[in-house]
């Protein structure tokens, strides 16, 4: 595809944030909900890193969402725990939707008699018996969420599965996936019955299948690849099942497909077309790891890299301007040594391996801390506090600070945004 033909990388983003439920806001510049919420990190609004505000290069007040700027040899930034929270957010609203919409049509004849593509049926088997109760009992479980997680994404670093090692390896977990106990009760909903729960267990695997929840990444911006990547495979699989329900989308929302026209430009040419386009931002590039007073390089990850120098910091007052005439140099491509550009690896089944010393022959831990979905993205596990040098998911201060902030308005933040733009 030609330059020509090419986003802008905040139309890139914004494409993206797109097939999240989220817009640009007031002004045309903070990313905010489908309910206008404005999205903040800390007290600051999130906002795209569009020409105008790249030329008045003031960021004291406001944070520039601009992922491709991330360093390899960094953890995780605050952009990155961002958008994470965004797609736990997207997945977890879509797919309650969808589970709601799909037993309510089981649970039809009218409904069916409705359809006109006959493949509805193939998708509806998991839940083929479904009645009142299982539809009432979906609307239950969703309730549970304001405490009861639903979906976790961990991104964690310099993974190997068999003989091959990925700079970042993105998994997907739900407690409510694993749950295989013989009666009516699902993460601590008691249910109408064990039907109930069997055909709600299966539906949803149906629409998460394992060999979608893990996606490896080798690429030069491997945390911001792997996350758009796992959020675009599962987004595409949700898609085509809600293909022969068509007929019923115009009142039936969660049976409605979402965009994903910004794959191509991932697939076709790679993420690394866009890098050095717009200048490193503050608050992109990565954070030290956890517990260190001064950043360190991760040895392994500099091996696969070739490299062992750590990016210089971009301040506030110190990111290069935009200039039309000019614009900024990109910044160099560094091959990894496993394969390089976007390198994809779906697994055929999840597991706990969120860093490469976990051990997979104990399992998944029953353990599951209940958190606030949409303000976190991911639970706590003090079991994993043992791997610390992998892992980017953990809790920080300013992540417990902002959790409690955001759970101070009672009930469930669904679009998990700051304050209503008005």
């Amino acid at each position: 595809m030609s330059i020509k033909e090419r986003p802008s990388v905040d139309g890139l983003y914004e494409q993206i944030f797109n097939s999240m439920y989220c817009a640009r806001g007031p002004g045309d510049r903070v990313i905010s909900s489908i309910l206008d919420t404005a999205f903040k990190i800390g007290d600051r609004e999130v906002v795209f890193p569009s020409k105008d505000l790249l030329v008045e290069n003031d960021w004291t007040k406001i944070h520039p969402f601009h992922p491709l700027a991330e360093d390899v040899l960094m953890g995780q930034s605050p952009t990155t725990h961002f958008l994470i929270k965004r797609v736990t957010g997207a997945l977890t609203l879509r797919v309650s939707a969808m589970m709601k919409n799909m037993l309510q049509v089981a649970a039809s004849t009218d409904l069916q008699a409705r359809l006109q593509d006959g493949a509805y049926v193939s998708h509806l088997e998991p839940a083929n018996h479904a009645k009142e109760s299982t539809v009432k009992g979906w609307e239950k479980i969703v309730s549970s969420f304001k405490t009861n997680q639903f979906l976790s994404l961990y991104v964690s670093r310099a993974v190997t599965v068999g003989d091959k090692t990925y700079l970042r390896y993105a998994s997907i977990a739900s407690p409510f996936l694993e749950d295989d106990t013989d009666d009516a009760t699902l993460c601590g909903v008691k249910l109408a019955s064990k039907a109930d729960k069997r055909m709600i267990v299966a539906l949803l695997r149906h629409l998460l299948p394992k060999d979608l929840l893990e996606v490896g990444c080798n690429g030069n911006v491997p945390y911001f690849e792997s996350i758009v990547t796992i959020h675009r495979n599962i987004s595409k699989h949700l898609n085509d099942i809600v293909k022969p329900f068509k007929s019923l989308a115009n009142e039936l929302d969660g049976l409605k497909p979402v965009k994903l026209d910004w794959w191509k430009w991932v697939k076709d040419d790679g993420l690394e077309q866009f890098v050095g386009l717009v200048p490193s931002l503050p608050g992109n590039e990565g954070e030290p790891e956890v517990g260190r007073r001064e950043p360190k390089v991760d040895p392994e990850l500099a091996g696969l890299l070739g490299r062992s120098e750590l990016p210089a910091r971009a301040k506030a007052d110190t990111t290069p301007p935009w200039n039309d005439d000019a614009p900024a140099a990109p910044r160099a491509i560094e091959k990894a040594s496993s394969g390089g550009g976007l390198d994809i690896m779906a697994r055929s089944a999840p597991s706990d391996d969120r860093d490469r010393d976990y051990d997979r022959g104990r399992g998944r831990g029953s353990d599951v801390p209940r958190v606030d979905i949409f303000n976190t993205g991911r639970r706590r596990n003090e079991r994993d506090d043992r791997y610390g040098r992998d892992r980017d998911d953990r809790y920080s201060r300013r992540d417990r600070e902002d959790d409690r902030s955001s759970r101070r308005g009672g009930g469930i933040d669904i679009m998990g945004g700051g304050s209503r733009r008005r």
